[in-house]
């Protein structure tokens, strides 16, 4: 009896190391195959965002490179200087599309140079208006820097908009106190 007991002793013990292994590859399998939720996604525009940014911050000051970015329809690329608030006049020079209302300089930013990439609202535009540009939405990333970040010497902002999408080349000149980016 002592060894008919061992060896359904035996038995469950290897049956439930079995069923505990399966439960962890069912669970790890469900993990893969499930998208991850918005907050762990990485778009390839927030992807190029984010590389964007540790260029800049691991340039010396005095400096300029070459880098690129890869947006869509959905982002633009907003750069703000310390003491704007919002924008509404655009210009050439420092980046110039077709938008309703103003573009807002997020909470966050406010009293820093802040480089954004914004959430695009291309509706209006099928209906003759501009668009929609906001930077304080889920999807919108800002950082701070302690310089301006403008599109020219007489621009207190950027902005690039690429409703293309496509890879494109950014040159970013760091100066002391500005760092100033224009598409090429």
């Amino acid at each position: 009896m002592n060894k008919k007991a061992a060896t359904e002793t035996l038995s469950a013990v290897g049956g439930l190391i079995i069923a505990v292994l399966v439960v962890v590859a069912l669970v790890t399998l469900i993990y893969i195959i499930l998208p991850r939720s918005s907050t762990e996604e990485t778009t390839v525009p927030i992807f190029y965002f984010k590389t964007l940014i540790k260029t800049i911050k691991e340039m010396p000051t005095n400096t300029i490179k070459t880098t690129q970015i890869s947006l869509n329809k959905d982002y633009a690329l907003v750069g703000f200087d310390k003491a704007t608030k919002e924008l509404n006049n655009l210009n050439e020079q420092c980046g110039k599309v077709s938008i309703s209302g103003k573009i807002i300089k997020p909470d966050s930013c406010q009293g820093n140079g802040c480089l954004c990439i914004c959430e695009v609202d291309t509706q209006l535009g099928s209906f003759g208006g501009g668009l929609l540009l906001q930077c304080d939405t889920e999807k919108s990333k800002c950082e701070q820097f302690n310089e301006n970040i403008i599109g020219g010497d007489s621009c207190n902002y950027f902005l690039f908009y690429d409703y293309q999408g496509g890879l494109r080349n950014l040159e970013v000149n760091k100066k002391p106190d500005t760092i100033i980016i224009q598409a090429k």
